[in-house]
């Protein structure tokens, strides 16, 4: 029994020193192994890139390296489906396009003693880089020594095939689509597409701010409507930028503050409201060395400049920008370089609160409340008269009162007036209260003259050539498809509208049945334009000038107009009196088929008719 005994002792301590697969695949799984390149790609670009206004942001910055003047961005489904971005800046070389999207590969930056120094918003080759791993790209550049622009597509941070030449002028454009295509969970964890538009306009705006003398326009891909549109030019201002964006109510309350200090050494400026607007949550838009970025400190030290004026739970609007030595300021701290570290952030948060503080106390510490205007009729101006003769009365005798009849007619007439939602027009045939004393037109300048009327043969042409080209193929599908985009009940809404007043210079406010509409009258115009021209397309009729105006000078004017898009500057080289005499002869040449489609008529170089669609 002993020898038995040993035996299966030695054989349980041999299985047990040897190790079993499992075993064997359990230590071989817990080793350390090198990455693939591909997964290390994704983790990096998950971090830069955490939702489309990141891709944006960099960008946007990417187009200001370049020195753009002009950047226009497009937005489809909140920058998930479609991200676009074009500027006018120098562009990019075509040697450089194989490498675009490659990691690391940037033209600030050659040694990292170069991050003490930086003044580029880009340093690190990250942003394409980031972006073409979670997203497509396409690029379309062109430098000023190009002789054309040429467009390239990536994937994964490499170049797909070769860059091919295309049509473009001096600039970048950069298309972003299918963003997070391959990583549908972080797809998923993202808002809605309307907050995150609303969180790319957001960045557009405060770009715009800090940028006032760069244009800046973004819209929804697709529409007419632009969601922002800044002009530019080197007179623009911020202030004024920022009544286009937020309004003239938030405008007209800021105050502008600046403040230097040599220790520690920066400089800053900024608007702020006054006591007389405020807002539910603290608008704070903060660039650093032109850097938008956020800073806890610098946000709680404006707060608490403002917590002994405002009302609880109420915040200010503040832009602010800093200006600090480069070789203070750590820019590379953050993934998506939303913070940066510097040198005397406690005490450079306390001069800014103080600047703040001084200038507040100056515009005044009081609030200001607008009260309503009461309407004008018989019942207020008698009431407001009554109160008045009240008001002077009681300063002229002391602790008068008034008693019996008098005071009772007093107090029914000093009652407000009782304001009826409902009454409002709702007859398109009424005639609105500017139309009273609208004087008749009958003669608009006297530069034209009436037109004779035609005889039944000539008319007899004209309905043919009317019916005949609403016969052609062109045509009915064009009226096809504006009758399918069309909506009919908003089309009987606006048939039976009345014109309200205007609101702003393209807003205008309509009154539809029991509802008041603003309405973007310059689209409304063009959209309504367009519709009639495809109904009378062939019929419309004309006016004859009575005195016949130079074809070429008109042309010449249209091409010098601000609006058609010649520049002087950028095209030197184009002849505008040769341009609108080779437009004059087209124009000519085509005459025939002009008059019959759109009734423009010209006889040696002169302008004739034109269309009174």
């Amino acid at each position: 029994f002993g020898s038995s005994a040993q035996e299966a002792a030695e054989a349980m301590a041999t299985t047990m020193a040897e190790p079993t697969n499992d075993n064997i695949v359990a230590e071989e799984g817990s080793r350390i192994v090198q990455l693939e390149e591909d997964v290390i790609n994704r983790i990096a670009a998950g971090e830069v890139v955490v939702r489309p206004a990141n891709a944006l942001k960099e960008l946007i910055e990417n187009s200001l390296d370049a020195g753009s003047k002009r950047i226009v961005v497009s937005v489809k489904g909140g920058g998930l489906k479609l991200l676009r971005i074009e500027d006018d800046g120098h562009g990019i070389n075509p040697k450089d396009l194989p490498i675009l999207c490659e990691r690391f590969t940037t033209s600030k930056l050659k040694k990292y003693e170069d991050l003490n120094g930086i003044g580029t918003f880009g340093f690190r080759g990250e942003a394409l880089a980031s972006i073409s791993h979670v997203a497509r790209v396409k690029v379309s550049t062109m430098t000023a020594s190009d002789t054309c622009a040429r467009t390239a597509e990536y994937a994964e941070g490499k170049l797909r095939g070769q860059a091919r030449p295309c049509a473009g002028a001096v600039g970048t454009t950069i298309v972003v689509e299918d963003m997070f295509y391959n990583n549908p969970t972080r797809r998923a964890a993202l808002s809605k597409e309307s907050i995150e538009h609303t969180k790319i306009l957001d960045v557009v705006q405060k770009y715009s701010i800090h940028y006032p003398t760069i244009a800046f326009s973004c819209r929804k891909a697709g529409s007419a409507m632009t969601e922002l549109h800044t002009q530019g030019g080197s007179d623009a201002s911020t202030q004024h930028v920022v009544g286009i964006i937020y309004g003239h109510n938030l405008a007209k309350e800021l105050f502008p503050f600046e403040f230097s200090s040599e220790d520690p050494k920066f400089n800053c400026t900024g608007l702020a409201t006054g006591p007389n607007w405020t807002s539910r949550s603290c608008c704070l838009t903060l660039f650093i060395n032109n850097r938008l970025v956020d800073c806890p400190m610098l946000r709680k030290a404006i707060e608490a400049v403002y917590s002994s004026v405002l009302p609880r739970n109420q915040h200010p609007w503040v832009y602010l920008a800093l200006e600090l030595d480069p070789i203070t300021i750590d820019v590379n701290v953050h993934p998506t370089k939303m913070e940066v570290q510097f040198l005397h952030e406690e005490l450079i948060a306390q001069r800014v609160q103080e600047a703040v503080m001084a200038r507040l106390r100056e515009h005044g510490g009081a609030r200001t409340f607008d009260t309503k205007i009461p309407l004008l009729g018989e019942n207020s101006a008698a009431g407001s008269r009554a109160k008045d003769a009240a008001r002077d009365s009681g300063a002229l005798q002391g602790q008068t009162t008034l008693t019996g009849e008098a005071a009772a007619k007093i107090s029914q007439e000093s009652k407000p007036a009782y304001l009826n939602p409902v009454r409002v027009r709702t007859d398109h045939r009424q005639m609105s209260l500017a139309s009273v004393w609208r004087e008749p037109q009958t003669d608009a300048g006297g530069a034209t003259k009436p037109v004779p009327k035609l005889t039944t043969e000539e008319t007899a042409q004209r309905q043919a050539a009317f019916t005949e080209a609403q016969k052609l193929t062109s045509i009915c599908d064009l009226k096809e498809t504006c009758a399918l985009a069309g909506d009919t009940e908003l089309s009987k809404r606006l048939n039976q509208s009345v014109y309200v007043g205007p609101a702003t210079g393209d807003l205008v406010l309509l009154q539809c049945g029991a509802v008041l509409c603003l309405v973007n009258l310059v689209v409304l115009a063009r959209e309504c334009a367009y519709q009639r021209l495809l109904r009378m397309f062939g019929g419309v009729g004309n006016l004859v000038l009575k005195t016949p105006l130079p074809l070429q000078d008109l042309l010449k004017q249209g091409i010098l107009d601000p609006g058609s898009g010649y520049d002087p500057s950028k095209h030197v080289d184009t002849d505008v009196d040769a341009l609108a005499a080779r437009l004059a002869a087209l124009l000519t040449e085509q005459q025939e088929m002009l008059h019959e489609y759109f009734m423009f008529s010209f006889a040696d170089g002169m302008l004739i008719a034109f269309p009174n669609a």
